[in-house]
């Protein structure tokens, strides 16, 4: 079995199939029940509070959309293993951030995004064709809601994702980002110690969730040989995703054996 890294799709979270199998055994499930639930642990785990944006689920189609109407801003790009709220010092009206690869690198404090989206199946690591829009009050827009009808033909996902926010949630934020942060100290000390790997971001600009290294594709094929599924933007770089669902233990084996490669 190969141990996944890439950022999309990222690997799924460790209980989805457990909630995959326990869906298949219920009898009946009507999924806007949980819609309240998900909204409420989205703005919790992402630390949108403010009343000044509404949440919608939205066909993950619109985001080619999002991307072509708003200026479009990934707070962790797996290009560049940037953390794009590291180095911003204003943001302009008509703008959307991309939390998609950031999970539990979140928002700190305030900023004045239009849009937040993130899309499950990354660092949430939850199957989903669907995505999730946090959007001003005001905002009216070409964004395809999920009717009540489309919601039949997701039933399984959306339970699944309210399951493993659920779970998250009991994990606390202060651990998974404390684990988090860790994780990336590994990878990062890793690079350094690798005169295979070379960092490609500045470490006052360096992503915690996008771990961004020059790589030669000989070297690449030999760590992908050990078992390891990694991301690739191009042919001399590797992205190393740090996502809940990947163990402090794992993380660990993993740059033992890419040092001593």
């Amino acid at each position: 079995m190969r141990i996944d890294f890439k950022p999309y799709p990222g690997a799924t979270y460790f209980t989805v199939q457990e909630h995959q199998r326990h869906f298949h055994k219920m009898e009946a499930y009507d999924p806007q029940v949980d819609l309240f639930t998900i909204e409420r642990l989205f703005r919790t785990l992402l630390n949108i509070t403010s009343v000044d944006y509404k949440f919608q689920l939205i066909q993950l189609s619109d985001k080619d959309k999002l991307r072509e109407n708003f200026t479009y801003f990934c707070k962790d790009d797996p290009k560049t293993g940037m953390d794009f709220l590291l180095s911003s010092k204003e943001i302009q009206k008509g703008s959307l951030l991309d939390l998609t690869y950031s999970f539990p690198q979140v928002l700190e404090s305030s900023w004045n995004f239009d849009i937040f989206f993130i899309d499950p199946n990354a660092s949430l690591g939850v199957p989903a064709d669907f995505g999730v829009a946090f959007t001003r009050m005001d905002f009216e827009g070409f964004l395809t809601p999920f009717s009540i009808k489309s919601f039949e033909g997701h039933r399984q996902e959306i339970y699944v994702l309210g399951r493993v926010l659920a779970n998250l949630e009991d994990k606390g934020k202060e651990m998974l980002l404390r684990e988090s942060n860790y994780k990336a100290a590994v990878l990062y000390q890793m690079i350094e110690s690798c005169e295979n790997l070379e960092p490609v971001t500045d470490k006052e600009k360096r992503s915690q969730s996008m771990i961004v290294a020059k790589c030669n594709p000989e070297f690449q094929n030999k760590i992908e040989k050990l078992g390891y599924k990694l991301g690739a933007e191009s042919k001399d770089t590797i992205t190393i995703a740090n996502y809940p669902t990947h163990s402090k233990e794992l993380i660990e084996m993993f740059a033992d054996r890419v040092v001593e490669l």
